[in-house]
C-alpha cells in the first residue's frame, strides 16, 4: 500500500509530537500539521483534510482528545488513531463509542505506529467502498422501481392508444404516438447505459499525468461554448495549478461540473461559470466552480451525489440524474473529496479536491 498519506498529529507534550513527526517521515507519510488543542485540530482538519488523525486522548483546553475525534469523524469522516499512555475506563469507552480506527499505547516504535496507520488506512477504504455500494444498491432499487418502470408504463398506455388510432384507421394520430414510443424507448435506454456507465468507472485502472488544468478547463469551455444555448453565458477562469491524474476521468468530472453550472445559470438575467482554486498546501489544492443560477436547498443537499435522485430545483432541465454520483466517483478514485454550498435562487459552487503531487498516488 502507498504510504504517500497526510498525517496529522494532535499531541501536546512538544517533545513527543517531534518524535511522532519524525518517525512517520521516516516511513514515507507527510505530516500536514501538529496540533496541541481540540479547537487546533478541528480546524487543522478542516483546512487540511489529513487522511489520519493521530489524536493523544489527553490534550490542553477544556476539551479533550475524545471530543475533538468525534467532531472531526462526524464532519469530515477522517480516520481516528487514538494515542495513550494512561486513561480511566469511562473515558476509553467515550473513545470507544465514536468508532476509532484504532489505539496506539505510548511508548511505541515505528512499527507500531505503520502496522496501526495502514490498518486504519485499509478499514477507511473498506468502509468507503461498502458505503458507496450500498448507496448504489439504492439507487438501483429506486431506478429499477421507479425510473424504468415510468417510461414502460407510459410505452403500455401509448400502445393501447396506437391499437385504438390503427383500429380507427387515424393514421396521423398512430405516428404521432409511435414517435412518442420511440421517445419513451430512448429515455429508457439511456438510463440502462447510465447505470452500466456508472458501474464502470470504480473498475477503470487509472493512467497517471501531470495534468495541465487551465488547459483542461478550456477545452470543455469550448465545447460547451459551440451549443447556442450558451452563447450568452460568460465563462471566467482562474490561473489553477496543475494536477495528477488520469486526464480522460478527470476531463468527465470537470465536464460535468462546468456542464451543469451552465445549465442551471442558463436562465438567468446575466449567466456567469467561475472555475477557481485554493491551494491549501500538502500537496493538495481545492478547486471550485461557481455559478449564478437557480442554486438549490442545502437541507436536501444529502441526496445531491446520489444516483438518480435529482433536486427539485432541477425539473425544466434535462438530465439522467448520474453527472454528480460520477463527479464523486472520479474525485474518490483520486483521493479527493466533493462537496457543495448554495442557496436557492443565488447559484452554487462546487469543491473538488485533487493531488497536485504526483507522489500522493
Amino acid at each position: 500500500m502507498d504510504k504517500h498519506y497526510r498525517i496529522l498529529i494532535v499531541e501536546d507534550e512538544a517533545i513527543i509530537a517531534k518524535d511522532i513527526q519524525d518517525q512517520l517521515i521516516n516511513l514515507g507519510y507527510q505530516v500536514c500539521g501538529k496540533e496541541a488543542t481540540a479547537a487546533g485540530a478541528i480546524e487543522k482538519a478542516k483546512q487540511m483534510r489529513p487522511d489520519v488523525v493521530l489524536m493523544d486522548i489527553q490534550i490542553q483546553g477544556d476539551r479533550d482528545g475524545v471530543e475533538a475525534a468525534q467532531e472531526i469523524s462526524s464532519r469530515f469522516g477522517t480516520p481516528i488513531i487514538f494515542l495513550t499512555a494512561h486513561a480511566d475506563e469511562h473515558t476509553l469507552n467515550r473513545a470507544k463509542n465514536i468508532g476509532p480506527y484504532g489505539y496506539i499505547l505510548k511508548p511505541f516504535d515505528e512499527g507500531d505506529l505503520n502496522t496501526a496507520i495502514q490498518v486504519a488506512l485499509a478499514k477507511h477504504h473498506l468502509m468507503r467502498a461498502l458505503k458507496q455500494a450500498n448507496e448504489e444498491l439504492d439507487a438501483f432499487s429506486y431506478t429499477v422501481s421507479h425510473d424504468l418502470k415510468m417510461p414502460l408504463r407510459h410505452i403500455d398506455a401509448m400502445v393501447e392508444e396506437l391499437e385504438s388510432a390503427i383500429n380507427s384507421f387515424e393514421t396521423d394520430r398512430a405516428k404521432d404516438y409511435i414517435k412518442k414510443i420511440h421517445q419513451r424507448v430512448d429515455s429508457a435506454n439511456q438510463l440502462i447505459e447510465s447505470l452500466l456507465h456508472l458501474s464502470q468507472i470504480s473498475k477503470k485502472e487509472l493512467t497517471l499525468e501531470k495534468v495541465c488544468a487551465n488547459g483542461l478547463v478550456e477545452e470543455i469551455i469550448d465545447r460547451i461554448k459551440s451549443s447556442k444555448i450558451y452563447e450568452g453565458t460568460d465563462f471566467v477562469v482562474d490561473q489553477l495549478l496543475d494536477f495528477y491524474g488520469d486526464r480522460a476521468l478527470l476531463q468527465q468530472a470537470i465536464g460535468n461540473l462546468i456542464d451543469n453550472a451552465a445549465k442551471y445559470s442558463s436562465k438567468s438575467e446575466n449567466p456567469t461559470v467561475k472555475v477557481g482554486m485554493n491551494n491549501e498546501g500538502s500537496g493538495k489544492c481545492i478547486y471550485y466552480v461557481k455559478d449564478n443560477g437557480i442554486g438549490f436547498d442545502m437541507n436536501s443537499s444529502s441526496r445531491l451525489f446520489q444516483a438518480f435522485r435529482r433536486m427539485e430545483t432541477s425539473e425544466g432541465f434535462e438530465g439522467s440524474g448520474v453527472g454528480l454520483s460520477i463527479v464523486k466517483r472520479i474525485v474518490q478514485l483520486h483521493h479527493g473529496e466533493v462537496w457543495a454550498k448554495s442557496k436557492i435562487g443565488e447559484g452554487s459552487t462546487f469543491y473538488f479536491s485533487i493531488e497536485n503531487n504526483h507522489g500522493n498516488f
